[in-house]
């Protein structure tokens, strides 16, 4: 999450302590451990709890919560981000800020770009009630449009390679489904799954680093050539772009060495 916001996890904790009853999340907690679910720390859902919200407030009070996104000043990465989409590439993101639309790099360019950026859950330009912030909403799937321009832009065979990066992967009403029924558009085609992680970059190619995640696991049934990758972002990004004159190197804490030798060249992933 680039943008810096708060995580899910933190989200829900907020909006249940401003405007649920007093010691709801406690109670909450509780039933889930007395029941033994999964994962009881990250329940519930942000997005049945924004559900839960906006009938009792309505939908205008989605506003309110996502405020702290309407004003966020784009940072380095937006600026990065918003260069690639300059020079062809594609930007599919689950967040709702517009932080990419308002770097200066692109304002003034839109015809350039605005079929290749695409907020699978709506931006915070849409109305509030669009939003795929709650399970009302994105229990269905996509919309129609939204499906379309995923095709669109994975079936292109200028793309080679999709790059998860700042991604839970726990959108399983909508994304996962996509990939389980068209995840042969990227047949042949690099995935590369970034994890951020204090220390210098390493690369996995299959093996276990690749089977712990199910969308690489899903995609190379696929056909599609899957890695996963440990580092800071700014490095990978540094790693795989730097050769692009329109990309200037990005600013990191520490110098990074490039990862040992790889079937993956860096030369392949280049080219989009």
């Amino acid at each position: 999450m680039p943008t810096g916001g708060p995580l899910g996890i933190e989200l829900t904790q907020t909006v249940i302590k401003h405007y649920f009853v007093e010691g709801t999340y406690d109670v909450l907690q509780s039933i889930y451990h007395d029941l033994g679910v999964h994962n009881a720390q990250g329940q519930p859902r942000l997005e049945s709890v924004l559900d839960c919200a906006t009938k009792a407030y309505g939908t205008s009070v989605l506003t309110q919560i996502f405020t702290h996104l309407l004003n966020a000043p784009p940072n380095d990465l937006h600026c990065f981000f918003a260069k690639h989409l300059l020079n062809g590439g594609s930007h599919i993101t689950a967040n709702f800020d517009t932080c990419i639309e308002k770097n200066t790099h692109i304002l003034c360019q839109p015809d350039k770009w605005n079929e290749r950026l695409v907020h699978f859950h709506g931006s915070l330009d849409d109305p509030p009630e669009s939003l795929g912030a709650r399970l009302s909403v994105i229990e269905n799937g996509f919309t129609p449009d939204i499906h379309n321009q995923i095709v669109s832009l994975l079936d292109n065979p200028t793309v080679k390679m999709l790059v998860f990066c700042g991604y839970s992967g726990s959108d399983f009403f909508d994304v996962l489904p996509f990939f389980r029924h068209y995840g042969g558009l990227l047949k042949n085609k690099f995935v590369i799954w970034h994890s951020y992680h204090l220390g210098n970059l390493s690369f996995f190619e299959g093996g276990k680093e690749c089977e712990r995640i199910f969308y690489l696991r899903l995609l190379k049934k696929a056909g599609a050539r899957v890695y996963s990758c440990h580092g800071a972002l700014r490095d990978f990004l540094n790693l795989f772009f730097a050769q692009d004159s329109l990309f200037q190197p990005l600013p990191t804490k520490a110098p990074c060495p490039l990862p040992p030798p790889m079937t993956l060249s860096t030369q392949e992933c280049y080219k989009r």
